[in-house]
């Protein structure tokens, strides 16, 4: 390596006498067999982004569930690498569920969290039978119109939004996806009428935080495992499961801060361990594994 440039990684990218290298293969040559454009992501770049994150919270004490959020990148072998080292899968379309079966994922290991569902991507993703996580009154009154009573998990909208551009914060005041706070009550209450089991609770705050972005997510992480244990409390059941969703970006320019992948896990896992919860947790990333791997 004979650059400084700020986003080189060594076994990753690199520039070497003006040309780019990435996983020791030259960018150019690649260009040149297989035509432009082309599209080049290291695995190992991957697995790397993975274990790092997994290993954070292992180094705090806690071992979280990683659901891959596949709209970052739906490639069959990046679901399959990703399969080995044990994610499981988040996805928001009836198709994306279809390649997660695919790339092997069992139906019990993949997730789908959908935003204004149509009735007829329901209908699809029911008799696709995976997880469901349901995002309004209205879905939940759609699922036992059709008789569905498996249990789903709630995603509720904390009231607290982040991101790095306005477009990707998914909660808030004035944000449409997921349930209100001041509506959650009223939508467990109708999902135990319903006999609708609940096992699971999700939020997502939005997309791409860097460090900046760290403090408004945990005040989040708290105010969910309140809850939490109000759902438990309604429904005299215990959750399976807490969703704290994905956010964690990567670095796009120089002047940016790398996201502080450590405090992020040592402040959920402090968050859950004081709830006294003793719940199984899952966090989403998708950008951050492979954001940068490419």
């Amino acid at each position: 390596m004979n650059s400084t440039n700020w986003w080189e990684i060594p076994t990753h990218l690199s520039t070497q006498k003006n040309q780019l290298y990435i996983a020791g293969k030259n960018a150019f040559q690649l260009a040149h067999q297989y035509g432009t454009p082309l599209y080049v992501y290291n695995g190992g770049r991957i697995q790397e982004n993975f274990q790092r994150l997994r290993n954070a919270f292992l180094s705090a004490g806690v071992k979280p569930r990683i659901h891959y959020a596949m709209k970052a990148n739906s490639h069959l072998r990046i679901l399959q690498l990703l399969k080995k080292e044990g994610a499981w899968i988040d996805t928001v379309s009836p198709h994306e569920v279809r390649l997660a079966l695919l790339a092997g994922f069992s139906k019990n290991k993949i997730v789908f969290t959908g935003t204004s569902v149509s009735n007829a991507d329901l209908d699809e993703v029911i008799a696709l039978g995976v997880n469901m996580n349901v995002d309004s009154l209205s879905q939940l009154r759609r699922l036992h119109v059709r008789g569905y009573q498996k249990p789903v998990s709630l995603r509720w909208n904390s009231g607290i939004g982040a991101g790095f551009h306005e477009h990707v914060i998914t909660a808030g005041k004035f944000i449409k996806f997921g349930i209100p706070e001041k509506k959650i009550v009223e939508v467990v209450k109708q999902a135990v009428e319903f006999g609708i089991p609940i096992h699971g609770l999700h939020q997502h705050i939005g997309s791409g935080w860097l460090a900046k972005d760290v403090h408004a997510f945990l005040n989040t992480v708290n105010k969910t495992l309140q809850v939490a244990q109000k759902v438990q409390t309604i429904t005299g059941k215990k959750l399976e499961f807490i969703d704290f969703g994905g956010g964690p970006g990567i670095r796009y320019r120089k002047d940016q801060e790398a996201f502080p992948i450590a405090a992020y896990a040592k402040g959920i896992a402090t968050a859950v361990k004081k709830s006294g919860m003793n719940i199984q947790f899952v966090i989403e990333p998708g950008r951050y594994l492979v954001g940068d791997a490419g």
